[in-house]
């Protein structure tokens, strides 16, 4: 669609803006590579190019782009705009494992669609981290929340990622889901405008067109 076509540039751009404040370098300079490991195709987790460890990830939906930087430590970032309407039993079966379906089937059902989104956006952010994306079926993937903090408990061929991935819901607007996932740990989370990062940018090109 034209509309998230629109969207991948701006993310990808923000995405820019933000690494030059941390390198220095024109954004325009910044080499981002997306070519799949797998395949070799330009679909693959967003890898910046000749800046050292430095690791992110991008997600949109509707009116929001999210970007993730992390310096040493995979991230993966995933949004998702609530659509009740959408969360269908064809759905739910391909999202939820059968621990996470017995445990959904408990809340009210005033509940369960909103809930639905928030292991979804979980699931998503933790296979985007590990670079494996949709590739792995939602449903080996168990994720709990019975303490309040996401976390994933069971990885079903892959035990070795239980205790390495940690979940952060994110509270970005109250009609969206968010989460960023680390493999490993955040010291600090940091969370910034995007418009800001822009209207300073717009400011100071001239700067950086006359290098």
């Amino acid at each position: 669609k034209e509309e998230d076509q629109k969207r991948s540039l701006l993310s990808f751009a923000l995405l820019r803006l933000l690494l030059s404040r941390i390198t220095g370098k024109d954004p325009r300079k910044i080499k981002i590579s997306r070519e799949c490991p797998s395949c070799g195709k330009p679909h693959g987790k967003p890898r910046v190019t000749d800046e050292g460890p430095v690791e992110v990830n991008i997600s949109h939906s509707g009116k929001w782009v999210l970007t993730a930087i992390a310096c040493h430590t995979p991230v993966g970032i995933d949004i998702e705009q609530i659509h009740p309407e959408l969360v269908e039993d064809e759905m739910v079966k391909r999202v939820l494992s059968a621990e996470e379906m017995r445990e959904w089937e408990k809340l009210p059902p005033g509940e369960r669609k909103e809930a639905f989104y928030r292991y979804w956006t979980w699931k998503e952010a933790i296979l985007k981290a590990t670079g494996e994306g949709l590739a792995v079926p939602m449903t080996r993937l168990t994720v709990t929340s019975r303490d309040g903090s996401p976390r994933l408990t069971r990885w079903e061929g892959r035990e070795d990622r239980v205790g390495q991935i940690r979940c952060h819901p994110l509270e970005v607007d109250p009609q969206y889901a968010a989460c960023l996932a680390v493999i490993g740990h955040a010291e600090e989370i940091l969370l910034r405008q995007g418009e800001e990062i822009i209207q300073a940018w717009l400011k100071n090109q001239n700067v950086w067109n006359a290098r």
